[in-house]
């Protein structure tokens, strides 16, 4: 029958019911404003001027409140109402940002007027801007004292060849000042028009991390793109203040898993719990185990005779042809296995804490990366389809800390599985499938000290 149009507000001002506009941060929204001259998540500077100005939808002349309080406290009122296409910018109200620090916008607009089916009804239509709790939003302000944060993400480490259809989660880091003392950071993430996180978290070890997962993103607003790869803008803003008044602020933009000007950033400290984009164990971890194949296969246990130690690129590595077995240990528990492996033909499982028929098995091929908990019952194909290409070294690190299992590919965070029932501790076995040829090498076993 074609498409309808019903008018606005669920039937408040008479006319059938049409429903809510959309649903977001799990409320049915019937109205809402789009603040467009300050916009969650700015970083400004001292001087700068604050306008509040944007659309409403629906687009009617609606009754616009609001309170803008200053980091110190101090709170400045405004109201008014928008033109006859529900558009709101009062220039008198514009005023200039005076103090550093975090600035919080506390709106609500409200329809008592008019609409195509009539005047609205007490208690009136009433809504504000797309953002968690639906009425405030942050912005930060800084001064030439502010710390400039650099923001780092493992998008920046992505091959084009990666920038569509795969990455659906990404990490999100950066490094506070020497000596700093705060506990928390406050966050914002939005996509345009959306505030889809405004919290804050733990600062650990001077470093503040926040992890995107798109499929969480996706369950707070449903047009966040997720399940063919992020393709939605996004911006990560970052502000933390000491108690002493320090204050550290920065914000990053992403297209999707672009980011094509990846800004200046101090390196943030590896830790066990992400991918690290290096073999080796880090100086806080323990090596349980490590070979390189340059003195032989010590500790391993090679079930078939398609293994061999060959020369590549100057060293030597392991090679395995056709289906075939290679196993090590037998009772760690949580640690992190890391290594480098080349795909020459087909694909390889890369499994963990196998011992019996219990196993967590990774597959590891040209086309993605899939995990699945053995025997199959457990749970099966969980994964991504990040391409990885033949005939170079992959980096790919597992772990399995604190009940949750990650898998890392040069840096990036392909997978992350929480499970509640972790297999006991186990070795590793390395199997490459018929019709396969892949090569090994820098295989480390590192136990966080932590």
């Amino acid at each position: 029958m074609g498409s309808r149009f019903m008018p606005p507000f669920q039937g408040n001002a008479g006319g059938p019911n049409g429903g809510p506009l959309f649903n977001v941060h799990g409320r049915d929204v019937d109205m809402f404003f789009l603040p467009l001259g300050v916009r969650p998540g700015s970083v400004l500077e001292v001087g700068d001027i604050f306008r509040m100005a944007g659309p409403i939808m629906p687009t009617l002349p609606s009754k616009v409140e609001y309170a803008l309080t200053a980091p110190d406290g101090a709170t400045r009122t405004f109201e008014g109402r928008a033109n006859s296409v529900g558009y709101y910018y009062v220039p008198a109200d514009d005023f200039a940002l005076d103090q550093p620090g975090l600035w919080t916008v506390d709106l609500t607009v409200t329809h008592d007027g008019m609409t195509s089916a009539g005047p609205a009804q007490a208690p009136y239509p009433s809504g504000g801007p797309l953002t968690p709790d639906g009425h405030t939003f942050t912005f930060v302000v800084t001064d030439s004292d502010t710390h400039k944060l650099g923001i780092v993400t493992d998008l920046a480490r992505l091959k084009p060849t990666n920038w569509y259809g795969t990455i659906q989660q990404a990490r999100f880091e950066a490094l506070l000042p020497q000596g700093w003392t705060g506990e928390t950071a406050h966050l914002t993430v939005t996509m345009p028009g959306i505030v889809l996180a405004e919290s804050d978290v733990q600062i650990e070890d001077r470093a503040i991390r926040w992890l995107l997962k798109g499929e969480e993103m996706n369950r707070l607003a449903n047009n966040f793109d997720y399940n063919s790869g992020l393709a939605d803008t996004i911006t990560v803003t970052f502000y933390a203040e000491e108690q002493s008044g320090r204050q550290a602020a920065g914000a990053i933009v992403t297209h999707g898993a672009r980011v094509p000007l990846a800004p200046a950033a101090t390196p943030v400290p590896a830790i066990s719990k992400w991918p690290t984009g290096q073999a080796s164990c880090l100086p806080n971890e323990i090596e349980l185990f490590s070979s390189d194949f340059e003195s032989g296969t010590a500790g391993w246990d090679f079930g078939d005779s398609g293994w061999s130690v060959v020369n590549m690129d100057g060293s030597k590595v392991l090679r395995g042809a056709g289906h075939v077995h290679a196993r090590a240990g037998s009772n760690w528990d949580e640690v992190v296995w890391r290594m480098r492996v080349k795909l020459s033909t087909g694909n390889t499982h890369l499994n963990f804490h196998a011992k019996d028929d219990l196993r967590y098995l990774t597959s590891f091929g040209q086309g993605g990366t899939h995990i699945s908990k053995q025997p199959t019952e457990m749970w099966d194909d969980v994964g991504t389809n990040v391409y990885h290409p033949l005939n170079e070294w992959h980096i790919v690190e597992i772990s399995l800390i604190e009940k949750v299992l990650r898998i890392g590919v040069n840096g990036i965070l392909e997978i992350k599985q929480p499970d509640s029932n972790p297999l006991p501790p186990g070795g590793i076995w390395l199997e490459v499938l018929p019709d396969s040829e892949v090569f090994f090498d820098d295989v480390h076993i590192c136990e966080p000290s932590e």
